[in-house]
């Protein structure tokens, strides 16, 4: 009995250790180990985007747009928009909610604010704060 159980002590401490091995890491210009092309594109912009995404909102009337982050494996695309106040981003999205979009979920504090927005299965995730907005369009399965 006294020599079987360091025996089994060590093959524990194994078998506990071996659960610490490092994962295998995602290549250089991947992004969780996805193909290089799957990865999110950022673009600069100048002018509201006109694409499968946006044609279900309209653009903001306030700010400057500013650049895009588009990730088709997710089916979500970003419009960020510049110099726009917050009182500015918060009268977006009460037009947007005018327009048939339904609060999800809000969440706001002295500095930011966040909503999710929904209508006929687009969900709208905006992120505002003075100075800055932000707008993640997710498409529906079947667009």
């Amino acid at each position: 009995m006294r020599k079987t159980l360091p025996v089994f002590l060590l093959l524990g401490i194994l078998l506990t250790l071996s659960g610490c091995a490092p994962e295998a890491q995602p290549q250089p210009g991947s992004l969780s180990g996805s193909a290089p092309d799957e990865t999110p594109v950022m673009t600069e912009i100048d002018a509201w985007p006109e694409n499968e995404y946006t044609e279900a909102i309209f653009p903001p009337e306030a700010g400057e747009p500013f650049y895009t982050l588009s990730d088709a494996q997710s089916g979500m695309f970003s419009i960020f928009y510049q110099d726009i106040t917050r009182e500015q981003g918060e009268q977006y999205v009460d037009a947007l909610c005018a327009d048939g979009f339904t609060a999800l979920e809000k969440d706001a504090n002295a500095v930011s604010v966040g909503q999710l927005l929904e209508k006929d299965g687009v969900i709208l995730s905006i992120a505002l704060s003075e100075g800055a907005l932000s707008i993640s369009i997710f498409a529906p399965q079947d667009m």
